[in-house]
């Protein structure tokens, strides 16, 4: 390749080059992720197109569902919290007012996922006498002797004491 037609070359590679990137740069076509510290929580997301994923929200902690839950919260207040600064605090620019839609948007459409998980409270004794007496029942389904009907009377006895 001759000087001229490398340097032209190049010239127009570059050219194309920040081109490109300055598109994918102001339409978002390229996934952003971010991980930002919220409230004492690590909040993460990824965005594309300058809209927030809402599956991309608190990824890393799905495996623990209490943590998920608290992650998700914090992150529609982090949402709603940035909605409101760049609404209060008007900036200039095409990269401002990306900014401010992603976030408004992601502030009214967000659903935080609210759960807890908890050890059971220990069955009191009339739950326990009740499932004695439907498992007799159910396993004498069917059963129309009168042994049958004896082990139902006799399972069922305290249940149904306790019941009155």
């Amino acid at each position: 390749m001759d000087p001229i037609s490398f340097i032209l070359s190049t010239y127009i590679n570059t050219v194309s080059s920040t081109m490109t990137n300055n598109v994918s740069e102001i339409y978002g076509t390229e996934m952003q992720s971010v991980a930002t510290e919220y409230h004492g929580h690590q909040v993460t997301y990824s965005y594309q197109m300058w809209k927030i994923k809402p599956e991309s929200v608190c990824r890393n902690q799905k495996s623990d569902i209490n943590q998920y839950s608290k992650c998700t919260i914090e992150a529609k207040s982090l949402f709603d919290e940035l909605c409101d600064y760049l609404q209060t605090n008007p900036g200039s620019g095409w990269r401002f007012q990306k900014n401010k839609n992603m976030y408004c948007t992601a502030a009214i459409s967000y659903q935080p996922v609210i759960a807890s998980i908890q050890k059971a409270d220990q069955p009191t004794p009339i739950e326990i006498a009740r499932k004695e007496c439907n498992t007799v029942i159910a396993e004498n389904m069917g059963d129309g002797s009168p042994a049958a009907q004896k082990r139902i009377e006799k399972a069922c006895e305290s249940y149904n004491s306790m019941q009155e």
